[in-house]
């Protein structure tokens, strides 16, 4: 049985990679940024998202 803290632990690991993955399709970047984004994000859950977060973000057309 998955009790209420697996359930949230999962839904953290698997839906905030999901949420930044999303974020970068729906953008736009220069030249092959999102090709590099989504390979970062996708390779690297954890560490990739916080980068994207961290750093990605700031880098989007507006």
């Amino acid at each position: 049985m998955i009790g209420p803290w697996q359930l949230g632990l999962i839904i953290i690991v698997l839906g905030i990679p999901l949420l930044a993955t999303i974020d970068i399709l729906r953008h736009r970047f220069r030249d092959n940024e999102k090709l590099i984004w989504l390979l970062v994000v996708l390779f690297m859950p954890f560490v990739g998202t916080l980068l994207y977060l961290g750093l990605g973000r700031k880098k989007r057309i507006k």
